[in-house]
């Protein structure tokens, strides 16, 4: 009776080892399996990670700032839920690469970067006429707002109307890729301050393109607005 028991506490202490042997052998899948699961939500949330690390509280001559996610295979252009008056300044910043398929009639366009100009548009409130956002071999650009409304941000590939809206929105479906866009809207069209912001950005990161070129063109802006007072 005894050596009955003994065999049982044998058999269930084999049958657990076999359970807690098979659970480790399924852990790496199990994890894969989730990292897959996070990774896809947060490419679907469209977090992205800022160019800027802009110091809290927020310098006293910036007003408002945001990154956004700008995907290439979207034919609308986002609203970035940033408000900008007439007459205020704002700058673009943008990195990342996207790859454009056949709406320009080649077979591929690939590794887009911000800088090569004529894809990342924008626009201001629902009626007003789209632009480009960057200048051909600048990855950023400050602009001033001749009209208020949101901000709107989205890829061009293809033909479209006058508003931005794509006029061949099927062309978007093979396009790859994103645009990680920092926006700023400054509290006043000051070219000394924000040229002076942009070169405390730079000294923290003098190899990133994005805040070099604002920092750039921030400088001769600052030399015509002197010029101008």
């Amino acid at each position: 009776m005894k050596k009955d028991k003994s065999n049982g506490k044998k058999a269930k202490r084999h049958k657990s080892q076999s359970v807690l042997i098979q659970g480790l052998t399924l852990l790496p899948f199990v994890s894969l399996f989730f990292c897959s699961i996070v990774s896809s939500f947060l490419m679907l949330t469209g977090c992205s990670k800022p160019i800027l690390k802009m110091p809290k509280p927020l310098p006293s001559i910036v007003k408002q700032y945001k990154n956004i996610k700008v995907w290439a295979a979207n034919p609308d252009m986002r609203n970035t839920w940033i408000h900008i008056n007439e007459g205020e300044a704002f700058s673009i910043l943008a990195t990342g690469s996207i790859n454009i398929g056949q709406g320009l009639g080649l077979k591929y366009d690939l590794d887009i970067k911000p800088e090569d100009g004529w894809f990342l548009r924008a626009r201001i409130g629902m009626k007003s006429i789209f632009f480009s956002a960057l200048s051909y071999g600048y990855s950023a650009s400050t602009h001033k707002s001749y009209n208020s409304g949101y901000l709107y941000l989205g890829i061009r590939d293809g033909p479209m109307d006058i508003y931005g809206r794509s006029l061949s929105p099927k062309a978007y479906k093979d396009n790859r890729g994103f645009f990680s866009v920092d926006v700023i809207v400054w509290k006043k069209e000051d070219y000394v301050q924000i040229a002076d912001f942009f070169e405390r950005m730079k000294e923290k990161v003098p190899s990133n393109k994005p805040i070099v070129d604002a920092a750039n063109e921030a400088n001769k802006l600052k030399e015509i607005y002197l010029k101008v007072e």
